[in-house]
């Protein structure tokens, strides 16, 4: 995923346009100041995500928890605000292979915890399959990076000036891929 994330972080820009963090450095408040994220992830064991993962999706579910039974106390937020990622728009590649029972099951997690935060969906989760071979999956990957990056194009070009560009963001079972994005 890191590798990944990486060479999508390249297409984006790089550091002129993007930003690049270790799951472990995200927070669902960090994720809520971008427009865009990105996520590449991977999916160990029983469907968990990697280890540098696991606190920011506990806390991910903890406050998607909090939103869907109102649970102010819970918040990072505070209680004014139900829905930290509404206007937040994510894409997620989610890694793995089809031979383990949960293929591709962080992905797929983190897609109904985002969404139950108010994120919406700038695609469906691109599964990227390893039991298909590598050439397939950095194959699949391609496609679903080629979308990332026609997105970001669309959005930039005519909707705003490079001063009024926000930063979005691609997280990776590794890394975070922040890109700038339109304002809204």
């Amino acid at each position: 995923a890191k590798k990944f994330a990486k060479h999508l972080y390249k297409r984006l820009g790089g550091a002129n346009r993007c930003v690049i963090k270790s799951l472990r450095d995200v927070s669902v408040r960090g994720v809520a100041k971008h427009k865009r994220v990105y996520f590449v992830c991977s999916t160990f064991g029983m469907g968990r995500p990697p280890s540098v993962g696991e606190l920011f999706y506990s806390l991910l579910q903890l406050e998607a928890m909090r939103c869907k039974e109102n649970f102010e106390d819970l918040s990072e937020f505070g209680s004014d605000e139900s829905k930290p990622l509404q206007g937040t728009s994510v894409a997620i590649a989610a890694l793995g292979s089809s031979q383990f029972k949960h293929f591709a099951k962080f992905g797929h997690g983190l897609e109904v915890e985002l969404k139950a935060l108010g994120a919406t969906m700038a695609q469906d989760v691109t599964t990227l399959d390893a039991a298909k071979g590598k050439s397939e999956q950095k194959q699949a990957f391609r496609v679903w990076e080629e979308t990332v990056v026609t997105m970001e194009k669309e959005r930039l070009m005519g909707w705003v000036t490079p001063r009024q560009a926000k930063r979005s963001s691609l997280v990776s079972a590794k890394a975070l891929l922040a890109a700038k994005s339109l304002a809204s």
